[in-house]
């Protein structure tokens, strides 16, 4: 696992303890959670490294594994969002995969993104 990883579910980890109400967000919270996400999504299918995400003039630590191992994404779809808690703005988002041997899946997972600085982006491993 990942240090970047670690990191990632260390924060869900703490935010999950600490934060059980449902929060509000703004609009312009929203939009700025999707474009992250969108930027990491559109990044990791153009065969970007998740590091390259860092030097944003807004920085992004996008907290997954599967662009190291070979995994291709061919498309994504965000399905909804969902506000779960005062920290972090969930994203269901369907998957479309390539694996090295070519095999494709869809697969449907959530994402989390916490616009702290720099703004957080990873699977949520509680959803």
């Amino acid at each position: 696992m990942t240090c970047t990883r670690r990191w990632f579910l260390l924060l869900l980890a703490g935010l999950a303890l600490s934060c059980s109400k449902r929060h509000s967000f703004t609009e312009s919270d929203l939009t700025r959670a999707r474009q992250a996400l969108e930027t990491c999504l559109t990044a990791w299918k153009q065969g970007q490294r998740p590091e390259t995400l860092r030097s944003l003039p807004e920085p992004i630590e996008f907290a997954e594994e599967w662009p190291q191992s070979g995994l291709k994404l061919l498309d994504f779809e965000i399905l909804h969002h969902e506000h779960t808690d005062a920290e972090m703005m969930r994203f269901l988002v369907k998957l479309t995969v390539q694996d090295r041997r070519g095999k494709r899946q869809e697969r449907t997972y959530t994402y989390a993104v916490a616009l702290k600085s720099p703004i957080a982006v990873g699977r949520d491993p509680f959803f």
